[in-house]
C-alpha cells in the first residue's frame, strides 16, 4: 500500500516520472491497454500521478492511499471509458470529502477472471433510501453540498456494463461511500 499526499509529495515527480511510454497513468498502471510492464512500485507511482492530476483539478489536499495488487492481470476493457470511470469516481470522492481527509483506491483480482476497482471516501455518505437511485440519470442526492448534472454515475454504469462488467456502491451516513466496478480479464 502506498500513501500519497496529493497536495505536495507527488507534484515534483510529475514532470520527470512519466516517460513517453506512459502517456496515461490510469491506462498503463491498470494494464488496460498493451504497454511495457512496469514494476509494482512503478505502477503505484503512475497511479498516484493520475490521482494527483484529479486532485489538482479539484483543488484538494486530500491524501490518496493506493492498494494495487502487484500481480494484477490485464483487463479486457475500453481503456478510455474505464479511465473516464475511474477519474469520475475519484473526482466525486474528492468533491464529497472534507479537506485533509483520505481516499482509498484499490485495484485487485476479485475472483478468477475478474478485477475489482474501488474508490472509497470518508465523507458524509449517502442515505440508504437513495442507494437504488444513485446510478439513475439526472439523480442527485438531496441536500448534497456539491452540485452537478446527475449524469456522471449513470454514464459510469453505461460504460462498465457495455464492457460486460458490473458496478455498485456501498454507503452509510457518517461513514462515507465506496464505489466499485468489476471487469473481466
Amino acid at each position: 500500500v502506498t500513501t500519497v499526499d496529493c497536495a505536495a509529495s507527488v507534484a515534483p515527480l510529475a514532470a520527470s516520472a512519466l516517460p513517453a511510454a506512459f502517456p496515461n497513468p490510469f491506462t498503463d498502471v491498470l494494464h488496460l491497454a498493451p504497454c511495457p510492464q512496469p514494476s509494482a512500485a512503478d505502477r503505484a507511482v503512475l497511479f498516484a500521478l493520475g490521482g494527483q492530476r484529479v486532485a489538482d483539478i479539484a483543488g484538494s489536499t486530500t491524501a490518496v492511499t493506493l492498494s494495487i495488487d502487484p500481480a494484477l492481470p490485464a483487463v479486457k476493457s475500453d481503456p478510455d471509458k474505464t479511465v473516464w470511470v475511474l477519474v469520475n469516481l475519484l473526482t466525486n470522492a474528492i468533491n464529497h470529502s472534507p479537506e485533509q481527509s483520505q481516499i482509498l483506491l484499490e485495484a485487485r483480482q476479485d475472483s478468477p477472471g475478474q478485477v475489482l476497482f474501488s474508490v472509497r471516501d470518508f465523507g458524509k455518505g449517502i442515505d440508504a433510501r437513495y442507494h437504488s437511485r444513485v446510478f439513475d440519470r439526472y439523480f442527485q442526492v438531496p441536500d448534497s453540498l456539491k452540485t452537478g448534472t446527475g449524469l456522471g454515475l449513470a454514464i459510469c454504469k453505461e460504460f462498465i456494463e457495455a464492457q460486460g462488467g458490473s458496478i455498485g456502491m456501498e454507503s452509510e451516513l457518517g461513514m462515507g461511500s465506496r464505489f466499485f466496478f468489476k471487469l473481466g480479464v
